[in-house]
């Protein structure tokens, strides 16, 4: 239009083209310097002032800290991290001590959104809430963090979260675990998120006692969770045991936190703190046996051999095959030429 025109006119007047580049070239010029100089170190003093690390949740959430817990599957990670961030979310100190409330964001890529509500409902009862209670969810599966870095970043500024819950780590899209580099840009990822998060990980087949992949996810972690489950003869109770295996700045050899999932046909229906008489085993830190590894395993997928068995729990077979054939409350079958084991 002939008004813009003007104002264009007026601008070239005030800032002729020669001044505009001088200008560019001086901003140029120091542009790097700035950037390099937003990381500068510093002379930094000590301050006995600060303390250590603020414990949010338990002995397993510090403020500013990164935690993985860890084991193999179907052991209840999932279940003990949705409890956790409705537990911060809503100051529900039913099963952890807290510090204060804090939001989180639950990323789940690993499960389909009805089913993670469906799971939201029954904890929120199992810790007295009501089971409509939200809570800030971004579902992706299919989807890994790589692909949906942005989107969480933009949710979390959106519901206020200043905590992150990842399920799981084994989704997260930035290449293979056993190498250092991936696992070195999955834990910096997390750490420009969000300074406090809790991620869930996998264990080898064959080894709970670690995180499946490169030292450097022990490395990267500031608190380090070892999971062990046991699972009654029944199905109706699962004792949960959190083994803090590495805490910077947290005492040495804490005690194994315990608790008690029940259930019934439709799922969850309590959450409880539990004891070390309740579930002996747990609480000694002790590793689930062959009866126990193999009933959790059936108890998930119904029915199958005892060579499936073994394979899927990592124990030789013939030994297997003995204890599920002297195990009480485990039934046999034969399908053509094979013996299949159930609950």
């Amino acid at each position: 239009s002939h008004l813009d025109a003007k104002d264009d006119a007026l601008d070239l007047a005030e800032f002729p083209k020669n001044v505009m580049k001088h200008a560019l070239d001086l901003f140029c010029l120091g542009l790097w310097d700035e950037v390099v100089g937003q990381d500068l170190g510093e002379l930094m003093a000590g301050d006995e002032s600060i303390g250590p690390p603020k414990l949010l949740l338990g002995n397993y959430i510090v403020d500013g800290g990164g935690t993985i817990i860890f084991a193999a599957p179907g052991r209840g990670k999932s279940y003990t991290a949705m409890a956790m961030a409705v537990s911060l979310s809503w100051g529900v100190e039913k099963v952890w001590p807290l510090a204060d409330a804090r939001q989180c964001l639950y990323i789940n890529l690993e499960r389909s959104r009805d089913s993670m509500r469906w799971r939201l409902a029954r904890v929120n009862r199992a810790l007295g809430l009501d089971p409509e209670t939200p809570l800030p969810f971004l579902n992706a599966r299919g989807k890994s963090l790589n692909d949906v870095y942005e989107a969480a970043a933009r949710t979390l500024d959106l519901h206020k979260c200043s905590v992150i819950v990842l399920d799981s780590i084994s989704r997260t899209g930035f290449g293979d675990l056993t190498e250092n580099a991936p696992v070195n840009r999955i834990i910096d990822a997390l750490n420009r998120l969000v300074p406090t998060w809790l991620a869930l990980a996998h264990t080898p087949r064959q080894d709970e006692s670690h995180v499946f992949g490169s030292i450097h996810f022990e490395a990267g972690e500031d608190v380090g969770v070892g999971l062990v489950a046991q699972t009654s003869a029944d199905g109706r109770l699962t004792g949960i045991g959190l083994r803090v295996d590495k805490g910077n700045d947290l005492p040495r050899n804490l005690p194994m936190g315990v608790h008690a999932m029940e259930w019934d046909e439709r799922g969850l229906i309590a959450l409880r703190k539990s004891s070390v008489r309740e579930f002996p085993e747990l609480a000694a830190g002790e590793q689930l046996g062959i009866e126990e590894l193999a009933r959790e395993y059936l108890l998930l997928v119904g029915k199958a051999t005892a060579g499936d068995v073994a394979k899927e729990i990592g124990k030789d077979r013939a030994n297997v095959s003995h204890v599920l054939n002297a195990a009480q409350g485990i039934a046999k079958e034969r399908s053509g030429r094979e013996v299949l084991f159930y609950v």
